[in-house]
């Protein structure tokens, strides 16, 4: 099976749904740093596995 690759600036979604995020880095651990706005505006970043993310389609929302 292959992975999608992601870049930094990558705007994705969990496949599950969820809020848009922004890809800060990837980490060693084969982790997916992301980056997006939780409620009241708060910054949230957390990592995901690369297999539980879909890349937004461009020119289109999603």
């Amino acid at each position: 099976m292959t992975t999608t690759k992601f870049q930094v600036g990558d705007v994705v979604r969990l496949k599950s749904g969820g809020p848009l995020m922004t890809v800060q880095q990837s980490t060693y651990a084969d982790n997916i740093m992301c980056v997006w706005l939780g409620e009241h505006n708060k910054r949230m970043t957390e990592g995901f596995h690369p297999r539980t993310l879909q890349k937004r389609r461009s020119g289109g929302r999603q």
